[in-house]
């Protein structure tokens, strides 16, 4: 509510609603009286104004100004939902078995699963290291699951997982025989 509300007020009942007639009230107070309506309504806080003790007035703006400061702690508190539903992509990230000649350098495939989780915004280093589990196959995901049966604890981050996997699925000249055979087909 503003100062013209208040004075369209004064000129129906013959009573002036303006800070000058409420000096009990500090301008804090009377600045509070001003944001009750949007949450109270115009009728509440003109029958408060006209009617109520100054007790009445100046409990009713402190009580008004708590719970708008408890609302705003509990704001900032809050952590807000940062994803936007809609940005979320869901992308199919191909299975790594470990296995054959046909499979995917790991590197590549790793690539893969860094823009799966991007576009999906996976958010935590569990959820990460989840994701990349359950993209496993083969030979790869048995010997994933039995480093977990065995510790827990063994995947605390997705790259401790990464490092793992291309100590057991890759062997130091793997890189190399790709490259020839790519240079090869030229």
């Amino acid at each position: 509510m503003n100062d013209t509300s208040m004075n369209d007020a004064s000129t129906t009942s013959g009573i002036s609603l303006e800070h000058v007639s409420f000096p009990h009230l500090s301008v804090i107070e009377w600045e509070a009286l001003h944001r009750l309506p949007a949450a109270s309504g115009d009728s509440i806080i003109k029958a408060l104004l006209m009617t109520g003790t100054e007790e009445q007035q100046r409990l009713a703006a402190q009580e008004f100004m708590v719970h708008e400061l408890a609302n705003l702690r509990q704001r900032v508190s809050t952590p807000t939902q940062t994803k936007n539903m809609s940005d979320i992509v869901k992308l199919d990230v191909s299975t790594y078995s470990g296995e054959g000649e046909s499979r995917l350098h790991l590197n590549r495939w790793f690539c893969e699963v860094n823009i799966a989780v991007e576009a999906r915004q996976i958010s935590t280093e569990l959820a990460r290291t989840r994701f990349l589990l359950s993209k496993l196959g083969g030979k790869a995901k048995e010997w994933a699951l039995g480093k977990l049966v065995a510790d827990a604890s063994c995947f605390p981050t997705v790259e401790s997982m990464k490092a793992d996997l291309r100590l057991a699925f890759e062997p130091p000249q793997d890189e190399s025989i790709q490259r020839s055979a790519f240079l090869s087909l030229k």
